[in-house]
Order: structure tokens, then sequence, then C-alpha cells
């Protein structure tokens, strides 16, 4: 991030308790299913500046939450659903979000600042 003068807020407005805005690494698969979409959790930076952040998630069952917001490993048919997931990969990337949402999306409240995504490592 760089260039940010404003405050981190909800582009929507928020309103759940705490109300922090993060940003956390996002992949779905094609097709609708909840299993299909996944959001790291509980990893995830809090936006809070000028900062340069490194994320590292495991892909373990465990550490992801679905559409649904039930972690990969919940319940049998959940972590089938995110295995299933893992080996068929469409997307990848990031997601932002505050308060009770991963995806709400977060802005600026003078819609300053920029976000480079400068790569993935294994």
């Amino acid at each position: 991030m760089s260039g940010v003068t404003g405050a981190f807020q909800d582009q929507n407005g928020g309103g759940c308790t705490p109300d922090n805005q993060t940003v956390r690494l996002f992949f779905f698969t094609p097709g609708f299913a909840f299993t299909n979409f996944w959001w790291s959790n509980p990893a995830a930076m809090t936006l809070n500046g000028n900062d340069t952040m490194t994320l590292n998630v495991s892909l373990d069952p465990s550490q992801w939450s679905d559409w649904d917001g039930h972690e990969g490993n919940f319940i049998p048919s959940v972590t089938t659903g995110f295995n299933a997931a893992v080996a068929n990969v469409s997307q990848i990337g990031l997601s932002f979000g505050g308060g009770c949402f991963f995806e709400n999306g977060v802005t600026t409240s003078n819609g300053s600042g920029t976000f480079a995504l400068t790569g993935f490592s294994d």
C-alpha cells in the first residue's frame, strides 16, 4: 500500500463490531456451491496505513472458510468440498472486507492510496 492519507472504511458502511478493515487470500473453483468459494480465516492483515504485508496461509482446511462461513474442517462434506476446490482452483486473489464480512469491500475516506500485489510463492 502506498499514498494512503484517509482512514480505511467499509465500502458499504460496515456496522459490525469490531469493524476492522482487512485483506485476506481468496480462491474459487468453477460453478456455484458454497464450498466453491474460500477465504483465508483466521489469516488476514488489518489495513492500517502505508505498509508492506506478507500473508502466509497453509492449505489446511481449518485455515479457510467457505461462502457460508464454515471452516473447511466443519463436517466431512465441507472438507470434501474444500479438497475438491483446492484440486480445481479457477482464480486466486485478495478479498477486502471489514466487520462481519470478508468481501464487502474497503475504501479510504478520501479515496487515496494504491495497493499492489507483487507475487505468490510456495
